[in-house]
């Protein structure tokens, strides 16, 4: 089983910050979920596919679990209303931080005058709100953390770690009034340590950024992901579903078999 990972549905014009590639074109968005449901394509949730785990049951066939990293707002205004459109749940990890703040995530910060940051273009890089993130779960979305700050957990103390872990995971379960067990790397950035403090956190998955099949038996503390890029053609998209790029390995992923390798 496939889990994509994307980042941004919006039409934003091309604007060089390092977000672009990321930035999927809603009619693709739409295009690649017509896809998914015209071949038959059941959606799951993590929340979901642990169950099937716990009961050492494989997901229906064709299972795939559609996620969103970060908290922007337009995946409330446009992602969300084409999930729903083929009856699709997606699974929404945003960066705690920034919910109900009109701050610009420090990841796309290139100058006052890049045309993302402009006041016209204020829906797309305004964060997620609790009042959004509530009307979401109430329309059948799923919500993970993505830690308080995207910072690289494997650069912290096991302190700092844990506190970008339990706090993220408070803020969320505030706002939604029940349990949060789903949790995404930032950057796919993790080791044996990391690894551990999310257990002890309480999440039951964590995701990668590692494209490759999942199943039961996988390590759910390391599920993988695959990266889904406004680049990509229909084809391309069918390819990544279908296990086509698998070999290609997110960078975060490449770096840490290199330093595997080099010990």
């Amino acid at each position: 089983m496939r889990i994509l990972s994307y980042h941004r549905v919006c039409d934003l014009p091309p604007t060089g910050d390092i977000m672009e590639s990321l930035n999927i074109n809603p009619v693709v968005f739409d295009r690649q979920m017509a896809w998914l449901s015209q071949k038959g394509y059941n959606v799951i949730t993590p929340e979901q596919f642990i169950e099937y785990r716990d009961k050492n049951t494989a997901p229906p066939p064709k299972s795939i679990i559609i996620t969103f990293d970060d908290g922007y707002r337009d995946n409330l205004l446009i992602a969300l209303p084409i999930l729903e459109k083929y009856g699709f749940r997606g699974t929404f990890l945003p960066v705690t931080d920034y919910i109900d703040s009109d701050r610009i995530f420090h990841w796309l910060k290139l100058g006052e005058k890049s045309i993302t940051h402009s006041q016209a273009n204020r829906q797309y890089w305004l964060p997620l709100t609790g009042g959004d993130i509530r009307e979401m779960s109430a329309r059948g979305a799923c919500f993970g953390s993505h830690t308080k700050n995207h910072r690289y957990l494997t650069r912290l103390s096991p302190d700092e770690v844990a506190e970008e872990l339990t706090a993220s995971k408070k803020r969320l379960e505030d706002i939604l009034g029940k349990p949060v067990v789903c949790f995404s790397y930032p950057h796919s950035d993790y080791n044996d340590t990391v690894k551990n403090l999310v257990k002890k956190a309480g999440y039951r998955a964590a995701l990668t950024n590692e494209g490759a099949n999942n199943t039961v038996k996988s390590d759910f503390l390391a599920l993988k992901r695959v990266p889904m890029t406004g680049l990509d053609s229909t084809a391309a998209f069918r390819r990544r579903v279908e296990g086509g790029y698998d070999w290609v390995w997110w960078p975060g992923a490449a770096v840490k078999f290199l330093r595997r390798r080099q010990r």
